[in-house]
């Protein structure tokens, strides 16, 4: 009665006692992430004396999550959302299906959204796929730059989007200045590839594979 699960994917469990630390948390069967430094559980069992400081929220990534992120904003409509970040868990076969509209009307009631399937592929090397955006709304994004978190503790040799080689950057600052590229950071929850693509097409499919 402590915790929920939203979506699929992320289990939330608030601190509702005056203390740094969070007691009988259930995770239930599988693998479950930190969602802040990326430890990993084996689930259907329960975690106790989780450090909670005001600060953090304890939250739970299940192997496989996918979980798409505008820019950080104080209401709808503040940014654009000409970015967006994908912070990816890959197991396995696994997909999400985002819902988008304006955000502001309810247009939405009259069919004015769009839907765009995202599917990852571990089973051998890492493929992710943006399927091309159903549905038509007021706003919508026609292309948009993405940025992947994707968690894997080994670097990758190569990554590509849409078979074309991106460059492999050796530090984050060099990474956050560049265009396009990638840069893997062994110490960001356990391992993250950091990946950022041009802006492409939301109409088109988009595939970025790491190998």
């Amino acid at each position: 009665q402590y915790q929920f699960m939203n979506g699929e994917s992320l289990l939330v469990a608030p601190v509702y006692k005056s203390e740094s630390k969070r007691d009988s948390i259930y995770l239930p069967k599988g693998t479950w992430y930190d969602y802040w430094d990326g430890k990993a559980y084996t689930g259907n069992t329960w975690v106790n004396n989780y450090s909670a400081p005001l600060e953090k929220l304890p939250l739970f990534v299940k192997q496989g999550g996918i979980i798409p992120m505008y820019p950080q904003m104080d209401y709808d409509g503040e940014k654009k959302t000409d970015s967006l970040t994908l912070d990816i868990y890959p197991f396995q076969k696994s997909k999400f299906d985002m819902y988008e509209d304006d955000g502001l009307t309810r247009d939405h009631r009259k069919g004015a959204f769009a839907k765009t399937l995202i599917e990852v592929d571990a089973t051998t090397g890492i493929q992710i796929t943006i399927n091309a955006a159903k549905g038509d709304f007021e706003g919508k994004n026609k292309q948009r730059v993405y940025l992947l978190d994707v968690h894997n503790p080994k670097a990758p040799k190569k990554v590509s989007v849409n078979g074309k080689k991106l460059k492999a950057y050796n530090n984050l600052q060099q990474f956050e200045k560049a265009s396009t590229g990638y840069f893997f950071n062994a110490n960001d929850r356990s391992g993250t590839v950091h990946i950022k693509t041009n802006y492409l097409s939301t109409s088109a499919n988009q595939t970025i594979a790491l190998n």
